[in-house]
Parts: structure tokens; C-alpha cells; sequence
């Protein structure tokens, strides 16, 4: 695995249709962008 400085697109994969899905998906990104945590994810893994 190739470490870098700098982490531009990072993906999540919802089968096509699967709006229950990914809707989840949104409001539990949105819900850890707005406390903190997906900063701390991305320190801990040297991601920003």
C-alpha cells in the first residue's frame, strides 16, 4: 500500500436502486462530518 500526503476521493459502493441504503449511508457521513469524527478516522489513518 502507497502512503500519501494528500487523500482526494474516497468511495462507498450502494446497489443501484437502494435508496434505503444510502440514505443511511448519507445521514451517518453527514452526522460524523459534523462531530468531528470522520477528522479523527482520517488523522488516525494519516489520511489528511
Amino acid at each position: 500500500m502507497l502512503k500519501s500526503d494528500k487523500v482526494e476521493n474516497i468511495g462507498i459502493a450502494v446497489k443501484k436502486g437502494n435508496k434505503d441504503v444510502l440514505d443511511l449511508v448519507n445521514k451517518g457521513l453527514a452526522a460524523i462530518k459534523a462531530d468531528g469524527t470522520l477528522d479523527k478516522i482520517k488523522e488516525a489513518h494519516k489520511m489528511k
